[in-house]
């Protein structure tokens, strides 16, 4: 799999000799998409759940993986998948983009005061999300 990332006239050049290097088999057809990039959640936003989810965990008893699993559950969609015909149920952040990662802290934060759990803010932990 190749992807590209139009930054540039000499990034969208590549992307256009690539395509047209493709040998076209009815056979093992190709699929082309484009869309509008957005970026993945950021590093300091990673740093910010881990460190806000440490802080609830601390505060009820759990460890920070296991408040992981528990809002990944709780407020993300799972992705479905078969291994050897069994089905799986997914969790994850590592996909999420810098909006939705935003939106998921903002609930946890939301589910945090909504139980009076006190953690640390990105500004007292010296990085903003």
């Amino acid at each position: 799999m190749k992807r590209f990332i139009l930054r540039n006239a000499d990034v969208v050049a590549t992307a256009l000799n690539f395509i047209r290097a493709i040998n076209i088999n009815p056979d093992e057809l190709v699929e082309v998409v484009v869309k509008p990039y957005k970026r993945n959640r950021s590093l300091e936003q990673n740093d910010t759940y881990w460190m806000i989810i440490t802080d609830i965990g601390n505060e009820l008893g759990y460890t920070k993986n296991e408040m992981h699993a528990f809002f990944m559950r709780e407020y993300l969609p799972p992705k479905h998948f078969e291994v050897n015909g069994k089905a799986i149920e997914e969790y994850s952040t590592t996909e999420l983009k810098v909006g939705e990662m935003k939106d998921y802290l903002d609930r946890i934060i939301q589910w945090a005061a909504e139980h009076g759990i006190q953690h640390r803010h990105p500004e007292d932990y010296g990085r903003a999300a």
